[in-house]
Formats: structure tokens, sequence, C-alpha cells
């Protein structure tokens, strides 16, 4: 897909809290998804620029502290996102979060 086809959408700017029992990376395992189901993935590069410090993509977040970060999506133009989800992981038994836009 050409550049010119897709643009990044910043999504998530509210603070995203670890409230699992090890460290994690939140934009690794999310998705993004549409009215029609459609699921997109998160484009680091634009995080890590999208972002002062790249903060929420360069540093693991710990258990129990927050990071306040933008998260980019590569989406075609017009695409209005319906939720975001963003994996518990392999090996955890906490659900995935699911956040509604």
């Amino acid at each position: 897909m050409s550049a010119s086809t897709r643009s990044p959408t910043r999504a998530l700017p509210e603070p995203a809290k670890n409230v699992t029992k090890h460290a994690h990376s939140f934009h690794a395992d999310g998705t993004a998804q549409d009215g029609s189901g459609r699921e997109f993935e998160v484009d680091g590069a634009a995080g890590i620029y999208g972002n002062t410090d790249g903060q929420g993509f360069l540093d693991k977040i710990i258990p129990g502290n927050a990071v306040k970060a933008n998260v980019y999506f590569d989406v075609p133009k017009g695409t209005k996102l319906k939720t975001i989800t963003f994996k518990a992981g392999l090996f955890t038994f906490a659900d995935d979060a699911v956040v509604t836009l």
C-alpha cells in the first residue's frame, strides 16, 4: 500500500495503566477496529516519532504505573475507528482490554 492511500490515525490520548504482574509495552499487540469489523495494526514508527521521547513505546510499563501516549494506526483515509483492543498476553489470565472510541 502506498503512503498516499493510508493515513496514520492517532487514538488513545488517555493514560494506559499496567494492571498485570509483569512489565509490558502496550503498543505491540494492539489493534483497532472499524464499524465493519476490519482490523488495523499499530504503526510503531509513527508512535516513536509522534510521542515525546518515544513515551509509551521505548520503555516497558512496570506494574501499577501508567503512561500517557498517542497510539497510531495505519488506516485508509476517512476510516472511523470504533474500538481498540490491547492483548493481555499469552501467559496471563487477564482479559484483553477493549477501549470504545
